[in-house]
């Protein structure tokens, strides 16, 4: 047994020791980021992430898509006609455009995870609402701001995963991730038929009354509830936000938090003390705030980013429309 301790010690030693290699070899012991990121391992946090991000990424699609199961399950409720019920099913698709623009400078400006949380927090209160509507006008009106809201979470997911996850596991896990977006349909699929069989018929106040489209509402909207409940109590920051506005001390900070869930040990004991960022900086400076978003989205059709931009927005058409 005490060799095996023995064993056990040298083992910690060699582990803690190789890390401050690592640092010291840089110089004035300032460790590049992403190498910082890949000190940190792959673990818990890791884990915990990919599962609150996937939650938030099918959370959106509940509000994006399940308009059509529930415009379906309410038109004899709301009186709905064809072209109403088209109407209201375009209603996210609307509010996705119109807002994702937006979302995305809010990201690089104001944080991944700080837009998630408004995202999806934003979203479950609209859904819960769009389930009290007594009207067609009314239910058009809330789901357009549920999707609104909802929009963020998508890219944003994606990004927040990608910056918190080493190198050696970051193109599997966004892969899982997007399989898992794959699953919605099913999803809701499983969420909609057990509720839509039911035939209970409460009264809720004047005329209205509590049938099961507006459970299956709830349930829809509940995703978003939990996605932001995971992203407060569990998700930390992107620690590459923080590098690129440059704040390296924030970013350190993060990294450690992240090297502790990961690995059980204490934050102290990781090895990173500073970091060096080579990537383009965030402008800090204070701008209006359609200024502060041209300024953001002017480089993408300009080289060297216009071929890469032209490449993505061809593969998002060839994808959403087949």
């Amino acid at each position: 047994m005490q060799e095996t301790a023995k064993q056990n010690q040298q083992t910690v030693f060699t582990v803690e020791d190789k890390e401050q290699t690592q640092v010291t070899k840089y110089e004035n012991n300032e460790v590049p980021f992403e190498e910082a990121l890949n000190m940190t391992g792959v673990g818990r946090y890791t884990a915990g992430l990919f599962v609150a991000c996937v939650v938030t990424v099918l959370a959106m699609a509940m509000e994006t898509f399940g308009t059509s199961y529930v415009a379906t399950a309410c038109a004899c409720d709301l009186r709905l006609s064809t072209a109403t019920k088209g109407l209201v099913s375009a209603m996210p698709m609307l509010g996705i455009v119109l807002s994702s623009h937006l979302w995305g400078w809010l990201a690089d400006t104001r944080g991944r995870r700080f837009v998630l949380l408004v995202s999806m927090g934003g979203c479950f209160v609209a859904a819960l609402a769009s389930s009290l509507a007594n009207d067609w006008v009314t239910l058009a009106v809330f789901k357009f701001i549920a999707a609104f809201f909802a929009s963020a979470s998508n890219a944003v997911s994606y990004a927040l995963l990608g910056e918190s996850t080493p190198a050696s596991h970051r193109h599997t896990l966004v892969m899982m991730m997007t399989s898992g977006l794959m699953l919605a349909q099913f999803v809701m699929s499983v969420n909609a038929y057990p509720i839509l069989r039911l035939s209970f018929d409460l009264p809720l106040y004047g005329s209205m009354r509590y049938r099961p489209w507006r459970l299956l509402e709830q349930v829809f909207g509940a995703w978003s509830g939990v996605a932001a409940l995971l992203m407060l109590v569990f998700v930390k920051e992107s620690p590459k936000f923080y590098a690129s506005q440059g704040r390296p001390d924030m970013s350190v900070k993060i990294l450690a938090e992240i090297y502790a869930v990961n690995t059980g040990k204490s934050k102290d004991s990781y090895a990173v003390k500073s970091i060096s960022f080579h990537e383009t900086l965030a402008s800090t400076k204070q701008t209006n705030v359609l200024r502060s978003m041209w300024d953001q989205t002017t480089p993408l059709f300009r080289k060297p980013l216009l071929f890469k931009t032209i490449i993505i927005l061809y593969i998002v058409i060839l994808v959403y429309s087949m």
